[in-house]
């Protein structure tokens, strides 16, 4: 009887040290919240087509999240080529990643924010662009980040560009538009240096590179493709010419004129 219970004591004892160093072994690294990942079988991340399948923990002052079901893959442009590797995270499931404020989605981005000594600009940015009444602007959580085992430095927690609720919130059109069907929107654009690369991508006459990111590439028809041309371009020709300012004349018809302002604004504090 007296072995039992020892060997029942040394079980207890043995499961309590395990659990201890299980518990202990996901810590907050500073004030910020650490993300752990963890992919699978320790693989690099490589590519920024190609999701690794991974394991996140979320550690703050209120304990250790996990997350058991997700892929990670590098993202950015000129970024990538950078030492210090940005990163987009997609969950299986929706989840309010950065509290109820912001969207339950499954696309978030890690900024590695490497080209910027203070690591601050794109958060006092975005916190500027919301301080002047944009919509939408991404959020912004610092945190600390270390990959499989690794700590790869401060990082800025953020939304993945996309229509969706709290996020570009417009309405979206996911499916191909039958013959006759209202066309007017919305539609997701973004001026971009890098857009040859993307499916859907146009330039305006003054050779501004613009890319289609929704209707997506599988969906759009070459009609809505014409429609966003022309309506853009007649924002451009109006901006760019000598009645520029008159209200009917103007680019003012083609624009929610305070939000234009503050978006000009946002990206020169951007800069």
């Amino acid at each position: 009887m007296k072995r039992k219970i020892l060997s029942l004591s040394l079980f207890l004892m043995l499961f309590s040290c395990t659990f201890q160093l299980q518990a202990q072994e996901y810590v907050q690294q500073t004030d910020l919240p650490t993300i752990y990942i963890e992919t699978e079988g320790g693989r690099p991340i490589v590519s920024k087509e190609d999701y690794v399948d991974a394991v996140l923990h979320y550690v703050d002052s209120n304990g250790v999240k996990t997350y058991d079901a997700l892929g990670v893959r590098g993202r950015g442009n000129s970024t990538w080529n950078l030492d210090k590797k940005p990163y987009r995270i997609k969950f299986a499931e929706k989840q309010e990643f950065m509290g109820p404020e912001r969207a339950k989605a499954k696309s978030w981005t890690l900024l590695a924010n490497f080209a910027d000594k203070t690591l601050l600009r794109n958060a006092v940015a975005a916190c500027i662009g919301d301080f002047a009444g944009q919509p939408f602007t991404a959020g912004a959580q610092f945190v600390d980040l270390i990959l499989n085992g690794t700590y790869l430095g401060n990082y800025q927690l953020s939304d993945q560009m996309e229509v969706r609720k709290k996020r570009v919130d417009i309405d979206e059109q996911d499916e191909i538009p039958t013959e006759g069907a209202n066309i007017t929107g919305g539609y997701f654009l973004e001026v971009d240096g890098f857009g040859a690369a993307e499916p859907v991508h146009y330039k305006t006459k003054r050779n501004v590179l613009v890319t289609v990111k929704s209707p997506d590439e599988e969906v759009i028809i070459p009609r809505q493709i014409e429609y966003i041309k022309n309506h853009m371009q007649l924002f451009e020709d109006a901006l760019f010419s000598s009645d520029f300012a008159d209200p009917e004349k103007g680019y003012r018809p083609y624009v929610d004129s305070l939000t234009l302002a503050s978006l000009v604004y946002f990206n020169r504090v951007d800069r």
